[in-house]
């Protein structure tokens, strides 16, 4: 069987594929050497992240809030039914224009027939983002209890 000519594109989309799930090989080198000696970024990103958790989980309990232990991510899960009857994406909304604060409500990461189920439990929680500088969390979290206490 003859070879057959390869059209134009065809070389560069196996290289394209190849570089998708595999970066070059220096990148790799590299990557290996930053997972040897990561000069304490790992143990110093740990440390922050568990005390942004801490912070919020502190002021947001503070706040009435029910709330999801985080052992690991970004965000820390709260359930708005302690502190209102609306959804949690209502809230959210009502949140961010009263109190300044934003939070994502978890509904929005569901299917569409989720987010119309009012007593889905899904349409209850709200998630709040800790992987912020100690500062954003401060200022946050006075803002929430200044309208927590104004309601």
């Amino acid at each position: 069987m003859a070879d057959r000519k390869r059209g134009p594109g065809e070389p560069r989309a196996g290289v394209k594929q190849f570089l998708s799930f595999c970066s070059g090989p220096a990148y790799q080198f590299a990557a290996a050497e930053g997972l040897r000696d990561d000069h304490g970024f790992f143990a110093q990103n740990r440390d922050a992240l568990g005390a942004g958790r801490d912070q919020l989980t502190e002021g947001l309990a503070g706040a009435g809030f029910a709330l999801f232990a985080a052992e690991a991510g970004y965000f820390v899960l709260a359930d708005v039914r302690s502190v209102t009857d609306l959804t949690a994406a209502e809230f959210a909304v009502q949140l961010a224009q009263e109190a300044g604060v934003a939070a994502i409500p978890v509904s929005s990461l569901t299917l569409p027939a989720t987010q119309q189920d009012r007593g889905d439990e899904l349409n209850h929680l709200l998630r709040f983002a800790f992987c912020k500088r100690p500062e954003t969390l401060a200022e946050a979290l006075n803002r929430l209890a200044s309208w927590s206490s104004s309601r």
